[in-house]
């Protein structure tokens, strides 16, 4: 392959539908909804704050299932910051991080104010990755797992062609940001390609086909235990005719 067919730019991809005023994202537990043209805005706005931050840090996002959250990530990926994504609750992970020895800064909203503090200022020797993520350790322990930023933006985009993501094609994300299924397939490959995205902050398995039938989804991605339990409170009443795909 050619260099050009092994980049690509996020915010350029981005850009693309930068006018587009159709809902992209909507919560479908507490209704909060955004188009495309406010949540690129909302980066744009973001950016400016963010390219101050060094680049000899990594920065830890605590994050979850929610638009402001969604907005701090996606600012963070434009902007080429190293990133550890993780639950919000890490105290079980502390441990985790240390073996690793990366200088490491905790990034989070209090009181709707973007908070930055201090857990490591060790000197930053390994710089081959973009994002570190947890494994699911279903091999083991868990583990940070090293991603390059332009490698896994090309992966999604060939998945979202792959599947015929578009702005016409609704995808429910249930589970967690931090998982590299929701971020990379659910979350990365809606963004590029405009599909509406519908998450839930919080998720009760009943519900599961009424979102199915209110938002006509499309396509989900859901790991093999929740497949399960689903089949269990399947409703036959319920229009399901939209999904297509399960992943």
């Amino acid at each position: 392959m050619n260099k050009n067919k092994n980049s690509i730019n996020l915010f350029k991809e981005l850009k693309k539908f930068s006018n587009n005023k159709n809902i992209f994202i909507e919560d479908a537990f507490s209704q909060d909804k955004i188009s495309f043209n406010s949540f690129f805005k909302g980066v744009l706005k973001l950016k400016k704050k963010i390219n101050l931050l060094t680049n000899k840090k990594v920065y830890l996002l605590q994050i979850s299932n929610n638009i402001d959250d969604l907005v701090l990530l996606t600012t963070f990926l434009v902007s080429r910051k190293k990133i550890i994504l993780f639950p919000k609750k890490i105290k079980d992970n502390l441990e985790l991080l240390k073996k690793y020895k990366l200088p490491i800064s905790c990034v989070y909203y209090k009181n709707n104010k973007l908070k930055i503090s201090i857990i490591s200022n060790k000197k930053l020797l390994d710089t081959n990755f973009d994002i570190l993520i947890m494994s699911s350790g279903s091999t083991g322990l868990s583990k940070l797992v090293k991603l390059k930023i332009t490698e896994s933006i090309l992966n999604s985009k060939e998945m979202s062609k792959l599947f015929d993501f578009s702005k016409s094609t609704s995808h429910l994300m249930l589970m967690p940001i931090y998982h590299v299924n929701a971020l990379f397939f659910s979350f990365l490959g809606s963004l590029i390609s405009s599909q509406k995205l519908v998450i839930s902050s919080r998720f009760v398995i009943l519900d599961f086909w009424k979102i199915i039938e209110k938002y006509s989804i499309n396509s989900v991605s859901l790991s093999p235990t929740l497949v399960k339990m689903l089949n269990k409170f399947k409703n036959e009443k319920i229009d399901n005719t939209t999904l297509k795909m399960v992943a």
